[in-house]
């Protein structure tokens, strides 16, 4: 085990600060009971979930970029002139498509937001069954989720529910907060913006 000394006596920078804890996270990395006390700590008293309020003037953008990464569309923003356009993913597209790649492929700044992935949506129906307070109606979601064909199930469970508008609008949320956070990632939204 490695010994290290905080210098608790002066003030560290931030990136100090994170050198140290990380540092300490090193020496205990193959320490399960330390991690999950870290962890505990962490998730306890630390961190803050950060509560996603989408500003009025982004809320068209960011519904209609979830509604089509929802769909399997790619969504492109010409980062220059704000025009959009959307394209479903290159190993699909045919000659029909061939006009929207042009203008696609006529923007010199732009960015894209692919659609999510099958263990985001995955985690998406997971995290829904979680919100479920209806312990009966819970189980058949994770029965569904731990089963074969999880998608399929799940939203054949959910689709034959008193749920399903919970479902629709948890989805879409969840959607739009992903959105929103990746246009920040992308530097399109400025962090600033968020409490307005």
């Amino acid at each position: 085990m490695h010994s290290i000394t905080f210098n608790l006596t002066t003030k560290m920078n931030k990136q100090q600060l994170l050198n140290e804890i990380l540092a300490v996270l090193k020496t205990v990395k193959d320490d399960r009971d330390k991690l999950e006390e870290i962890h505990t700590f962490f998730m306890e008293d630390i961190y803050e979930e950060e509560q996603i309020v989408i500003p009025e003037k982004y809320k068209k953008l960011v519904s209609e970029i979830a509604n089509d990464i929802d769909t399997g569309l790619i969504f492109y923003i010409n980062t220059k002139t704000n025009e959009t356009t959307s394209i479903i993913p290159e190993e699909h597209r045919d000659e029909t498509w061939e006009e929207t790649e042009k203008i696609i492929d006529s923007w010199n700044e732009k960015i894209s937001i692919e659609p999510i992935n099958s263990n985001q949506g995955y985690q998406i129906m997971e995290n829904f069954a979680e919100n479920i307070t209806d312990k009966n109606f819970q189980r058949k979601l994770y029965n569904a989720l731990s089963g074969r064909k999880p998608f399929a199930k799940f939203n054949n469970i959910v689709g034959y529910s008193d749920y399903q508008e919970d479902w629709f609008a948890y989805k879409q949320n969840w959607l739009e907060e992903f959105v929103y956070i990746e246009l920040r990632n992308l530097d399109y939204i400025k962090k600033e913006f968020l409490a307005e």
